[in-house]
């Protein structure tokens, strides 16, 4: 049922119209229930076959090593004596590749398997791309460690079936911009007047590294750095400490919004009563989603049918029972029943009571004894 559920809310997530970068977080958290993976990388893929940005989900621990593979080994002799390589397959007719075809003690003693898979904890690895028209798209890659299972034969085979959906989600609508609401994801960074880092914790580590980076891609790694600090910090530090003496300086607060999310910074006293020179400044970082995005995941945690999943998504979404039924391919009068076991189960009597509901708390509490 997990694996069933979690299948339910990646296809959900795919069809969301919101663009593959915002939901990329979301479904590799779907992706290691269905699919059990030490970890998981996505590769998008332009026009001329070469690597336009990149989400993997420790980047921030991997940087080095994947700037090693770029500038040392990609596409080179190197790669090739462990396996074909990622370009070699975006060039190739091939939609899926195991490494566990080319690798035995011979491979698992060159450069690039030492150097890069070992860096990456990888060695059970399986590619998949995502294809428009016979053009590469996209590659999804799946890791596990040396110490876990082979990917078996019908984990191979969800992952195929999942693609089409993964690449659906590359195509973002020309819609208005979506409204967002907050994750739940923030941190802290303590900073002393002169602008200089005195803590950071982990969750500002790694908003901010998603913050500074709206891009990943091969020609943009001379400039990434693991630990960035954007130019907003000491500008918020700026403004806070002008306000108090006097200035007429901007509010110390800044939004900033890019493929990953949008992300608020507030700078304020640690000692709102204590303002002097020694006195340390905390700016928190909250990164927030689209509103669809929160729903989905409110959605995937109900005890509910992966049908009537799909119709209380639909239905949060704004759309009529009419519309519901031609994009389910359902007669209105089939929707129409959905709706009221729906309504039923959630106990709620409204489309309006449903986002209510979905807004202010876990529908698995209310479905879990239903």
């Amino acid at each position: 049922m997990k694996a069933q559920a979690a299948l339910t809310h990646i296809r959900q997530l795919c069809c969301l119209g919101l663009g593959s970068e915002i939901i990329m977080p979301a479904l590799f958290q779907s992706l290691h229930d269905y699919i059990p993976s030490f970890q998981n990388i996505f590769f998008w893929v332009g026009a001329d076959g070469g690597y336009t940005n990149i989400y993997d989900e420790n980047l921030q621990n991997h940087l080095a090593v994947v700037q090693l593979h770029f500038t040392e080994f990609s596409d080179t002799p190197k790669e090739k004596e462990c396996w074909p390589g990622g370009l070699a397959l975006i060039r190739s007719s091939l939609k899926f590749v195991n490494t566990a075809w080319y690798l035995n003690k011979q491979t698992m003693r060159t450069e690039y398997y030492n150097e890069i898979f070992r860096g990456l904890n990888a060695h059970y690895v399986i590619f998949a791309k995502t294809q428009e028209q016979g053009r590469c798209t996209g590659i999804l890659g799946l890791f596990r460690p040396i110490t876990d299972k082979p990917y078996t034969h019908q984990e191979e085979r969800n992952l195929r079936a999942l693609m089409p959906y993964i690449a659906h989600s590359l195509h973002r609508p020309a819609d208005p911009p979506p409204s967002f609401t907050d994750t739940g994801e923030q941190g802290l960074v303590i900073m002393d007047q002169s602008a200089q880092v005195r803590y950071l914790c982990p969750g500002a580590h790694q908003l901010l590294f998603w913050a500074s980076h709206a891009q990943f891609s091969p020609q943009y790694f001379p400039t990434i750095k693991a630990n960035p600090f954007p130019p907003v910090l000491p500008q918020l530090c700026h403004n806070l400490i002008a306000i108090f003496q006097g200035q007429a300086a901007p509010a110390p607060v800044l939004e900033q919004q890019n493929s990953w999310g949008r992300f608020t910074f507030r700078a304020h006293w640690l000692d709102p009563y204590n303002h002097s020179a020694s006195s340390l400044i905390g700016i928190t970082i909250r990164r927030q989603e689209p509103v669809a995005l929160s729903l989905a995941r409110q959605i995937q945690h109900c005890s509910l049918s992966p049908k009537l999943k799909d119709v209380c998504l639909l239905l949060a979404q704004g759309h009529t029972q009419q519309q519901i039924a031609a994009q389910m391919h359902l007669s209105n009068h089939t929707v129409t029943g959905y709706v009221r076991t729906l309504y039923d189960k959630l106990g709620v009597h409204s489309r309006e009571d449903l986002l209510k509901l979905l807004k202010t708390q876990r529908v698995s509490e209310i479905t879990r004894f239903k």
